[in-house]
Formats: C-alpha cells, sequence, structure tokens
C-alpha cells in the first residue's frame, strides 16, 4: 500500500478544516422545568435545564429557530439556580414554547409558566430587545394551535407578570423603528406597562 506523502496530508487536514469552518450552525431543541429540583440539567427530555437563564448560559451560541420548551410553573426573579435572572434578552429567533408536560392539552387546561417579577430594584422587565432581533423574527409561543378548543380567554400559557414593563424594546442605533416579536398566548397581568419601547 502506497503511503500519502507529507505535503499531501497536510493538504488534506487544512481541506477538511475549511469544510468545518464553512459549517452552519443547527437550530437546536431544549427542555426547561423549573419544577424538576432532582434533574441533572441537561436541557432533555428527561433531564431538563431549571430556568431559560440557565439554558442560555450553556448554550450561549443559539442560532435562529432553536426552541425553548418551558414547562408549567413560576419562575421567579433572582440569581440562584431556580430563578430568572431578569431581564432575558433572547437571541434572535428563538422560540420560546409552552411545554404541555403532562399531556392535558386540548382537553384539559394545564397550569401556566408564569414569568414572576421582582420585589424592587434592578432593570424591572422579563424579556428585553435590542436591534440584534431585527433581523430574524422571535417567538413566544404559549397555548399554541389550541385557539378552536379552548376558549380565547384562556389561551394564555405564558403569564408575564409583577413587572414594571413585561416587554422592554431598545433599539440601540438611530433609524432603528422595528423589532420582530411574535407572540401567541402571552397575557400581561399587575404590569405597569405591557410593552414598553425607548
Amino acid at each position: 500500500m502506497k503511503l500519502l506523502s507529507f505535503p499531501i496530508l497536510i493538504a488534506i487536514v487544512l481541506f477538511c478544516t475549511s469544510l468545518s469552518a464553512f459549517a452552519q450552525p443547527v437550530p437546536k431543541t431544549f427542555y426547561i422545568d423549573v419544577t424538576d429540583t432532582t434533574s441533572q440539567m441537561l436541557g432533555t427530555l428527561d433531564e431538563p435545564y431549571p430556568t431559560i437563564t440557565y439554558a442560555l448560559a450553556q448554550n450561549p451560541n443559539l442560532v435562529a429557530g432553536s426552541i425553548l420548551n418551558i414547562a408549567p410553573g413560576t419562575y421567579p426573579a433572582g440569581t440562584q439556580t431556580f430563578q430568572e435572572n431578569y431581564p432575558i434578552e433572547l437571541p434572535a429567533g428563538i422560540i420560546l414554547q409552552f411545554w404541555d408536560i403532562n399531556g392535558l392539552l386540548p382537553t384539559q387546561l394545564p397550569p401556566p409558566v408564569v414569568f414572576q417579577g421582582p420585589s424592587s430594584g434592578g432593570k424591572n422587565f422579563a424579556f428585553e430587545f435590542t436591534d440584534k432581533t431585527l433581523q430574524e423574527t422571535t417567538q413566544l409561543l404559549g397555548y399554541r394551535n389550541y385557539q378552536l378548543i379552548l376558549a380565547p380567554d384562556t389561551n394564555q400559557g405564558f403569564h408575564i407578570t409583577g413587572f414594571e414593563h413585561g416587554i422592554e424594546i431598545d433599539p440601540v442605533f438611530a433609524g432603528a423603528s422595528f423589532v420582530r416579536i411574535y407572540l401567541n398566548g402571552v397575557g400581561f397581568y399587575q404590569n405597569r406597562q405591557a410593552i414598553y419601547s425607548d
């Protein structure tokens, strides 16, 4: 058998390296459940992450189309493992989706996901959107696709409550006039203002 010469081996290595450099990152799907205190926190169906904050810290380079499935429960403000470090700045194009973990829909109404604001102080809003979201549509989806079965006023799988602003839109450059956000099944409760833009 003829062995490859050293220059040919180098050329093959360089070619493979260049191919990997052009490989496009792919969307990922993770699961989040603040009530699962025994989870190994792997982000999987069986071992979910505890919070969105934790999921984003473990996956800082999520690309558009990635899905974070959120199980029912209250996600309180704070800096501990089972608390959300609000405000949460979602990467552009991320889909935050209600996770019907107990399979109750469409015949029964599951408890909601409650994003609970802090008692005082800090940046008092749940989600922040800056100019980075201009290129892709970021989505918050509550009881998605169940509007025909459940009464319209119950289709709020996500409750944003107890904030000064539920969502803050903060364009950071002159001329930014919109961000791409799609909300479906999101309810705002006891906030001074649901959506605020600078």
